[in-house]
C-alpha cells in the first residue's frame, strides 16, 4: 500500500495503553484492521477518547507489519500484552470471553489428573486475595444471572435458609451439577441440619468433625473439598456424602462463612455417572458465589433480627396496653399472651400453663390455641371441646380447666427444671407425649417451650408448636424469652389484681360482719332516745374530779350528749344519729383492761372540762376535740405501738408511724361513713373535710412520740413570748395537740383514790403485754414486767416528772384552767415519791 493523505502507512505505531486500532487474530495468523477504525486513525480522529488515547501512546512500542505469520504475532503479543488487553476490552463481547473461558478451563481440566484438591485457609491475606481472584474469574454473565436472583430472594423471602437453598440451586445449574444439598449450622448443638423447603423437621442431622461425612469435615475445618472420586481419603470422611447417592462420582462441598469466619452452613454439590468431574473453574465459580452468600445470609439474619425486634416491640406495646385495660380476668390475659407469642415466632399454635405449686400440676383454660391467621378449629383432646381465636370472650368463660401433672411431657419438664427447650424433631425426644397427636390427628414436629418467671419463681410455661416455615431459631428463642419476661410481669400483675379484688371482697364481708356486730339494735336505740337528757342533770360533769369509773354504764352515753349540748349548738346534728353514733362507738371498743370505753369516756370528760373553762376554742374545734377524745382508742388491742410493730403484721403493714393512732382514726371514719351514724350528714363538704382533718391531727397527737415533739415546740414559743393562737394556725394546732395529751393523762391528775384505781387497771394491761413478750422470747421493759412490781412507785415518779407534770406545766400559760390538773398531778407525784423511798 502506498502512502498518501488519508491512507495508513505500511506500518503503524501502536499505543502502549488502550489503542484505537482493533484487530482480530484469526487461526492463520492474519491481521485485519477494522475499516472504520483505520479511517479514524489515518484521518486523525478528533473524538476526546481517541485523542486522549493517542496522547498516551508510547514511542517504545515496536512497529507491526500488516501481514505476519502466527509465530511472530504471538511473539509480538507476548511483548505487548497491554495491546491485547485494550483490544479485548474495546472489541470483544462478553459472550465471546465466556466461550474462551470455557474452552480454556476444559483444556486445563483434560491435562490434569482428576483427584481431590483441597483449598486451605493459610493466611488472612491469601484468603482475601483468593476470594478476589475467584470473583474476577467468574464469568460476567453468571454474575448478572445470580446476583439479581439473590436480590430478588432478599425481597421475597424472609428466611436465610430459603436464600441459601435458592442460590445453591443457581450455582448448581451454572456449573452443571446433578444434585445439591444445603445444611445449616446449629451452633447450640454443634451440628449441621439439612434444610428442604416444604418439609419441617425431617432433614438429616450431621455432627461436625473428621471421620464422618464430607459436609461434617468441611463444616469442622471450614475448607472447601473437591472430590474427583469418592473413594479417596476414607479416613477423613469415610461415610462420604452427607446425603448418600450410589451413582455420585464427583462432589464439591463448600462452607458458607460469615465475614468474621463463623460457619453459617455447608453446601454439597454432586455429579452423577460418567459426567465430567468438577473442575477448579467450577470450584472458583462456586466459592466466589458462596463467599457472597455468607455475607448475604449474615445481613439477612441481621435484617430479620431487627425486623423481629421491631415486631416484638410492637407486640409487647400492644400486648401491655391490652393487659392494662383488661387486667380483671387472667384468662383474657393468657389468651392475649398466646396470640402475641404465636405471631412473634410464626408458630402454628401455642399453649400456656400456670403452675399450681401445691398440687404439683400445670393448669390452663387456654390450651392448644391456634394463631389468628388460621381458620381451622382445634379439638381439645382432653374435654372434646372446640376452641379458636375467632371465639369471643364469653366463649372463653365457658372453657374448662385442664390439668397436667408436672412430671409429664415437655411442659412439665420445663416447669420443673426451668430450662428452655427448642426441639426440632419431637418424635425423637423421649419427653414428648404422642398421645395428644394420636387423639387429634395433628402432627407435632417442632416445639419451643420456655418457662415464665417472676423473679426466680417459675409461675408458668409457654409452649409454641410447629413453626410454619422451618424450625425455631436462636433469634426466635431470644425474642420469645423477651416476651416471656413481660408475660411474667403481666401474669403476676393480673394475679395480684385478682388477689386484691378477692381481698377487697373479703374486707367488705368482714366489714359487714363487724358492722353488724357493732350495730346498735333499733330497740336499744329507741330506749335511749325515749329518755330525756334532763334526767341526768344530777351528775355533776362540770367538776374535773368526777369518778368516771363509778358511773353506771348506761348513763355515760347520755352524759356525752350533755357535754356536747352544754358546749355547742347541736341543732345541725340530729339527736337520733348522734346517739346512734355514741352507742356504736361504745360497742366498737374492745374488752381490754384499760384502753376501753371507760377510758374513752374519762378522756372525753377531761376534754369537756378544759373546753368548758377556756375561751380559746371555736365551737367546731370544741366538738372536734370532744369527738377525737371519744374515738382516740377505738379498737385498741391492749398492746402499745412497739409491740404492734413487732407482732401485728397486718396493722404494721398499713401504717409506717403512729400505727395504733392511725388505726383508731380510720375506725372512727368507717363508723361515720355508715348510714345512721354519720353525724356530719348536714355539714357542707368543706366543713366535713375540715372536721375530719381536725380529728385526725388530734387523735394522732395522743401518740407519746408526737407529744414530746409538740411539747418542745410549744414550750419554745411560750418561753419566747411568740405564741399566737389567733393568727398562727400552727401555734393553734400545737395547743390542741398538747391538750389532747393532757386529756389522755387526766386520770393521773385526779384524786389519789381515783388515780390509784386507774393505775392498777392500766398496769394490769401492761403486765399482760409483758407476759406475751416473754412468750415470744423478748425481755419486756421494767414497766411491763410483773416480776418487777416493787419498782412501780419509782417508775411512776419518772412518768409523772417527765410526762404528766411537764404536759400540764407547758399548757398552764395558755390554758389557765389546767391549773387544777397540774395541782392534782403534782400531789399524786409526791405520794409516789414517798412510796418509792
Amino acid at each position: 500500500m502506498s502512502k498518501g493523505k488519508g491512507e495508513a502507512p505500511n506500518s503503524i505505531r501502536l499505543g502502549y495503553r488502550r489503542s484505537t486500532i482493533s484487530f482480530v487474530a484469526n487461526r492463520t495468523g492474519s491481521l485485519r484492521r477494522g475499516e472504520s477504525l483505520l479511517k479514524e486513525t489515518s484521518t486523525g480522529a478528533t473524538t476526546s477518547e481517541s485523542t486522549s488515547r493517542s496522547m498516551r501512546r508510547s514511542s517504545s512500542v515496536e512497529e507491526l507489519p500488516i501481514d505476519i505469520p502466527q509465530k511472530k504475532l504471538n511473539l509480538f503479543l507476548d511483548r505487548n500484552k497491554d495491546i491485547l488487553d485494550d483490544y479485548v476490552l474495546d472489541r470483544v463481547d462478553v459472550e465471546t470471553i465466556e466461550r474462551w473461558l470455557i474452552r480454556k478451563t476444559r483444556l486445563r481440566a483434560t491435562t490434569r489428573k482428576q483427584a481431590i484438591v483441597e483449598r486451605t485457609d493459610a493466611a488472612e491475606s491469601d484468603v482475601t486475595q483468593g476470594r478476589s481472584r475467584r470473583w474476577n474469574y467468574c464469568p460476567p454473565s453468571d454474575k448478572t444471572k445470580i446476583i439479581p436472583e439473590l436480590t430478588k430472594d432478599l425481597h421475597e423471602h424472609s428466611s436465610s435458609d430459603e436464600i441459601m437453598f435458592k442460590l445453591a440451586y443457581t450455582v448448581a445449574t451454572a456449573i452443571e451439577a446433578d444434585g445439591w444439598n444445603v445444611f445449616i449450622y446449629n451452633s447450640d448443638e454443634d451440628m449441621l441440619q439439612q434444610i428442604m423447603p416444604g418439609y419441617v423437621g425431617e432433614g438429616i442431622i450431621l455432627p461436625l468433625g473428621e471421620g464422618g461425612t464430607i459436609p461434617s469435615y468441611v463444616g469442622k475445618m471450614k475448607r472447601t473439598v473437591r472430590v474427583g472420586t469418592l473413594e479417596e481419603f476414607p479416613d477423613l470422611y469415610p461415610h462420604g456424602l452427607g446425603i448418600p447417592m450410589e451413582s455420585a462420582t464427583s462432589a464439591l462441598v463448600i462452607p458458607v462463612l460469615k465475614t468474621e469466619g463463623k460457619l453459617t452452613g455447608v453446601v454439597e454439590l454432586t455429579k452423577l455417572g460418567k459426567h465430567t468431574p468438577f473442575t477448579p473453574a467450577d470450584e472458583q465459580m462456586a466459592c466466589s458465589q458462596f463467599m457472597w452468600l455468607g455475607i448475604t445470609v449474615e445481613y439477612v439474619q441481621l435484617y430479620k433480627s431487627l425486623e423481629q425486634h421491631k415486631e416484638l416491640n410492637e407486640i409487647i406495646l400492644k400486648f401491655m396496653r391490652e393487659v392494662i385495660t383488661d387486667v380483671t380476668r387472667i384468662d383474657y390475659v393468657l389468651e392475649d399472651i398466646i396470640n402475641a407469642a404465636c405471631m412473634l415466632v410464626d408458630a402454628d399454635r401455642g399453649s400456656l400453663f400456670l403452675v399450681d405449686s401445691e398440687s404439683q400440676e400445670l393448669y390452663a383454660r387456654v390450651f392448644d390455641q391456634e394463631t389468628k391467621s388460621s381458620k381451622k378449629l382445634t379439638q381439645d383432646w382432653v374435654y372434646g371441646r372446640t376452641t379458636s381465636l375467632e371465639m369471643g370472650r364469653s366463649d372463653l368463660d365457658q372453657m374448662s380447666v385442664i390439668r397436667i401433672p408436672m412430671s409429664h411431657g415437655i411442659a412439665g419438664y420445663v416447669a420443673q427444671t426451668g430450662e428452655v427447650l427448642n426441639i426440632i424433631d419431637c418424635y425423637q425426644d423421649h419427653r414428648f407425649n404422642r398421645e395428644i397427636d394420636e387423639k387429634t390427628g395433628y402432627k407435632t414436629k417442632t416445639i419451643l417451650c420456655m418457662p415464665i418467671k417472676c423473679g426466680q419463681e417459675i409461675i408458668g410455661v409457654m409452649q409454641m408448636v410447629n413453626k410454619k416455615d422451618g424450625i425455631f431459631t436462636r433469634q426466635d428463642e431470644v425474642a420469645f424469652q423477651t416476651l416471656a419476661a413481660y408475660c411474667g410481669v403481666a401474669i403476676q400483675s393480673s394475679m395480684f389484681y385478682v388477689q386484691l379484688k378477692r381481698s377487697q371482697e373479703h374486707y367488705k364481708v368482714a366489714s359487714e360482719v363487724l358492722s353488724y356486730h357493732r350495730q346498735v339494735m333499733p330497740t336499744e336505740l329507741k330506749e335511749y332516745l325515749e329518755r330525756p337528757l334532763d334526767e341526768f342533770n344530777n351528775y355533776d360533769i362540770d367538776k374535773f374530779n368526777l369518778d368516771t369509773l363509778a358511773l353506771p354504764e348506761h348513763v355515760k352515753p347520755y352524759l356525752v350528749m350533755r357535754m356536747m349540748y352544754n358546749l355547742i349548738d347541736m341543732s345541725n346534728y340530729p339527736q337520733d344519729i348522734l346517739m346512734n353514733f355514741i352507742l356504736t362507738i361504745r360497742k366498737s371498743y374492745r374488752k381490754v383492761p384499760y384502753h376501753n370505753w371507760d377510758h374513752a369516756f374519762s378522756v372525753t370528760h377531761a376534754c369537756y372540762y378544759i373546753m368548758k373553762n377556756s375561751t380559746m376554742f371555736e365551737p367546731n374545734e370544741q366538738l372536734g376535740l370532744l369527738l377525737s377524745c371519744l374515738c382516740h382508742d377505738l379498737d385498741h388491742r391492749g398492746y402499745n405501738n412497739d409491740f404492734t410493730k413487732k407482732h401485728d403484721s397486718h396493722l404494721a403493714a398499713l401504717y409506717s408511724t403512729s400505727v395504733l393512732e392511725n388505726h383508731h382514726f380510720n375506725m372512727a371514719c368507717s363508723i361515720m361513713q355508715e348510714e345512721g351514724t354519720n353525724i356530719f350528714v348536714n355539714l357542707s363538704p368543706s366543713e366535713y373535710k375540715s372536721m375530719l382533718r381536725l380529728m385526725r391531727k388530734s387523735i394522732l397527737a395522743t401518740d407519746l412520740v408526737q407529744f414530746f415533739q409538740n411539747r418542745k415546740a410549744l414550750d419554745t414559743v411560750v418561753c419566747n413570748s411568740t405564741l399566737n393562737t389567733t393568727g398562727n394556725a400552727s401555734h393553734r394546732d400545737m395547743v390542741m395537740s398538747v391538750t389532747m395529751t393532757a386529756c389522755d393523762l387526766g386520770s393521773a391528775a385526779k384524786s389519789w383514790e381515783i388515780h390509784r384505781a386507774s393505775t392498777e387497771i392500766i398496769f394490769k394491761e401492761f403486765y399482760n403485754q409483758g407476759d406475751k413478750e416473754k412468750k415470744h422470747g423478748i425481755t419486756p421493759s421494767p414497766m411491763l414486767d410483773r416480776d418487777k412490781k416493787d419498782q412501780l412507785p419509782k417508775q411512776q415518779v419518772g412518768f409523772f416528772k417527765n410526762i404528766v407534770v411537764a404536759c400540764y406545766h407547758v399548757l398552764l400559760p395558755v390554758l389557765p384552767c389546767v391549773g387544777v390538773m397540774l395541782n392534782g398531778a403534782e400531789s399524786n407525784m409526791k405520794k409516789w415519791e414517798k412510796l418509792s423511798k
